[in-house]
């Protein structure tokens, strides 16, 4: 997932940046239009319409795959680089390592979200991104030293007081937020107190590393997501 940052922002923390994300992404930013323009294939799309692949996107194919294989989630190239008796273990691995980095990146937009109804309630943005506030030390103070010190389930609850937040909503945060924390916090999350009598990490009933389990998990994103996002003042649409 790719948010644009100006460059006058690549120095500060990963939490500081935060704000600055919706940057760019109301100015209309063009960069690359040549290569964006630059038509090099027509494959078929997956519901039959002709996609065209640029030669940026072709190049990002290329690092994708590159990325796959140095983080070992390359799971086409299963019976090639791998030896059969090892496949079964390495494939286990590559699916826990989706699960766990889908997972994280979801709760790390829902804390976003929280973040910012929380500065939109005590500052006054009057423009589509945060960049005049980061100018102010006053918003800087506030971002670094105390919301980048909250943890989620706390900036729920600033949220809910702002305005109530229903309460599926807060479940299906919650949840989110206790899953995340075992997977972000344990190797072995099944040994974990919840866990140990199913000896399985389960989500709203059922394993979560299970297409059941991990559809289950994206439902109650979504739910709060759409939420949320509704509550900031031109949010853009993150793609998770």
């Amino acid at each position: 997932m790719a948010y644009p940052r100006q460059k006058e922002n690549a120095g500060l923390g990963g939490g500081a940046r935060r704000r600055v994300r919706h940057q760019g992404r109301h100015r209309g930013i063009s960069a690359h239009k040549a290569h964006q323009n630059r038509l090099i294939a027509q494959p078929v799309g997956m519901r039959g319409r002709p996609t065209a692949v640029t030669w940026h996107q072709r190049r990002l194919l290329r690092e994708i795959g590159q990325i796959a294989n140095i983080a070992k989630v390359d799971y086409p190239q299963i019976q090639k680089a791998y030896e059969p008796d090892e496949r079964t273990t390495i494939l286990h691995v590559m699916k826990d390592k989706i699960v766990r980095g889908d997972v994280v990146v979801k709760y790390t937009v829902l804390d976003e979200l929280l973040t910012d109804i929380i500065c939109d309630y005590y500052f006054d943005r009057n423009e589509p991104d945060y960049g005049r506030l980061w100018k102010t030390k006053r918003f800087r103070v506030f971002v670094h030293y105390i919301m980048d010190e909250i943890y989620l389930l706390k900036k729920l609850t600033i949220v809910h007081a702002i305005r109530a937040v229903p309460k599926d909503v807060r479940s299906a945060i919650t949840r989110i937020n206790d899953v995340r924390n075992d997977l972000a916090h344990s190797f072995f999350p099944q040994q974990r107190r919840r866990y140990v009598r199913g000896k399985q990490v389960t989500y709203d009933g059922v394993r979560l590393f299970t297409t059941e389990g991990m559809t289950r998990f994206t439902k109650d994103f979504d739910l709060a997501y759409e939420y949320l996002r509704k509550r900031v003042s031109g949010a853009p649409r993150f793609e998770t």
